[in-house]
């Protein structure tokens, strides 16, 4: 089993691109096929689910099987609580949010100091 931790998560900096769902599968895609195994089963929880969605779709010769947990596969999905909730997430929250696990666990980033960036709006995949 591998762990994948997508652009700008854990320890992947963040690049100079926009961080989508399409961008975020083709990198599963290349590693997929940088590992050689042929077909994989594919995982994915939360973001990790569309962008686990957008691999099966994108490159379906790559992935045997596909689980999805906790992820909508549109964003009318999301209860509308849920996406007001989401609306008021960005820079300004990081400090209100350090002890939650995401924050905490930015403090081992390559650049610990991009979390506030991390939560702008313009960070976050606009898909599924």
């Amino acid at each position: 089993m591998i762990a994948v931790e997508l652009q700008g998560h854990g320890r992947t900096a963040d690049i100079g691109r926009p961080m989508t769902f399409e961008a975020m599968a083709d990198d599963v895609a290349g590693l997929i096929e940088q590992l050689g195994v042929g077909k994989a089963d594919v995982f994915g929880y939360s973001l990790g689910g569309g962008v686990a969605l957008r691999t099966a779709i994108q490159h379906p010769e790559l992935v045997n099987r596909l689980v999805l947990l906790s992820t909508p596969f549109r964003r009318t999905g999301w209860y509308p609580e849920a996406l007001e909730g989401m609306k008021q997430v960005n820079a300004s929250s990081a400090g209100m949010i350090k002890d939650m696990p995401t924050a905490r666990y930015s403090r081992r980033w390559p650049d610990p100091g991009g979390f506030p960036k991390f939560l702008s709006p313009q960070a976050a995949p606009a898909r599924p």
